[in-house]
C-alpha cells in the first residue's frame, strides 16, 4: 500500500556515479510499481480449486498505452502442505500506439503465489515476464528481448 525509503538511503544514490535509473528504481513509484507486479489481486469472494478471476490496470510507458489483465487460478493446496498456490498469467492488449514508434512485438507473463494457510500469510510470489520490442532508428529495425523476474519471499519475525 505504501513504500517508505529512507533518507539516508536517497542520499547514498544520489551521491552514486551515474545512478539516474537506480535513482528511478528506488524511488517511492518505481518500488511500488515493482513489487506492484508481484502483488496479489484477492478475489471478491471464496473460490475453490480451479476458479479464476481478473484483474486489469492501465499502464502508460514509451511503448504506448496498455490494458495490463492479470488472471489468477486457484491451483489449490500442495500435497502433504499447508501451502495453497495461486498461479497467474499476464496479458498486454495495445490501446494506444506510441508517438516515439516503439513497439511492443510479444510479451509473455506469468507467476506464482504461495500462502501458508497455517501461518495465515502469503510467504512467496514471483513473476516472470518476457517481451520483446521494437523501433525503427534510421533504416534499421532494432528488437530487444527483454525478461525479468520478480522474487518476493516473506517470513514473520
Amino acid at each position: 500500500e505504501s513504500v517508505d525509503i529512507p533518507e539516508s538511503s536517497m542520499e547514498s544514490l544520489r551521491q552514486a556515479p551515474e545512478s539516474m535509473k537506480l535513482r528511478e528504481l528506488f524511488s517511492k513509484q518505481g518500488l511500488s510499481e515493482m513489487f506492484g507486479q508481484a502483488a496479489l489481486q484477492a478475489p471478491d469472494k471464496p473460490v475453490a480449486k480451479g476458479e479464476q478471476w481478473e484483474s486489469q490496470r492501465e499502464i502508460s510507458s514509451e511503448l504506448g498505452t496498455f490494458d495490463r489483465v492479470q488472471k489468477f487460478t486457484f491451483e489449490g493446496p500442495t500435497a502433504g502442505s499447508p501451502t495453497q498456490v495461486i498461479s497467474l498469467k499476464t496479458e498486454m492488449q495495445e490501446k494506444a500506439s506510441s508517438e516515439s514508434g516503439a513497439k511492443l512485438e510479444q510479451f509473455k507473463g506469468s507467476g506464482t503465489f504461495e500462502y501458508n494457510a497455517e501461518e495465515g500469510i502469503f510467504t512467496e510470489s514471483q513473476v516472470d515476464n518476457e517481451m520483446v520490442t521494437s523501433k525503427l532508428y534510421s533504416d534499421m529495425l532494432i528488437k530487444t528481448n527483454v525478461t525479468s523476474r520478480i522474487k518476493l519471499l516473506l517470513k514473520r519475525q
